[in-house]
């Protein structure tokens, strides 16, 4: 099924957008504060978008707002990260949202972390021209615990 993928600046309003995109795969901790966690969500893009060394697009979908798509500093390496609603999986449109995006990121190589057990994530990097070169953990905020990643570069 052909979908028209583009790349375009994040809007403002396009965070809202994000943060229930999360909410659908990693739904909040019992007790956690739906407002505060909004807050938290909204306040980290907006640093991130006044970070100018970051580059950030929102991904759009035959005209809908289906992810985005980040290039950041992480442990001093520029580092890619994305992101798709769920109604937005399947469709080819995370490939084509990053392979548009690495020819937007000047600096290489370009990694990506990925969770060991995001098995498509993993597949749209390779099918990008990303290489596994490794395996790390960390202590991750959604899970609530320790997890292994992935780590990919392009070169």
């Amino acid at each position: 099924m052909p979908t028209n993928v583009e790349l375009r600046p994040v809007l403002t309003e396009d965070v809202a957008l994000f943060f229930e995109h999360h909410l659908e795969v990693r739904p909040l901790p019992v007790g956690a504060s739906l407002d505060e966690r909004q807050a938290t969500f909204i306040a980290g893009w907006s640093q991130m978008l006044a970070d100018k060394s970051v580059l950030a697009r929102t991904i759009v979908s035959e005209g809908d707002v289906a992810g985005y798509v980040v290039c950041a500093r992480q442990r001093e390496q520029p580092t890619i990260s994305s992101w798709l609603g769920r109604r937005f999986w399947g469709h080819g449109i995370a490939t084509k949202a990053v392979k548009a995006f690495v020819d937007l990121v000047e600096e290489r190589p370009v990694y990506a972390r990925v969770a060991y057990d995001n098995l498509a994530a993993l597949q749209v990097l390779r099918k990008t021209g990303f290489a596994i070169i490794g395996h790390d953990s960390f202590f991750s905020e959604s899970h609530g615990y320790e997890i292994d990643e992935i780590i990919c570069a392009l070169s």
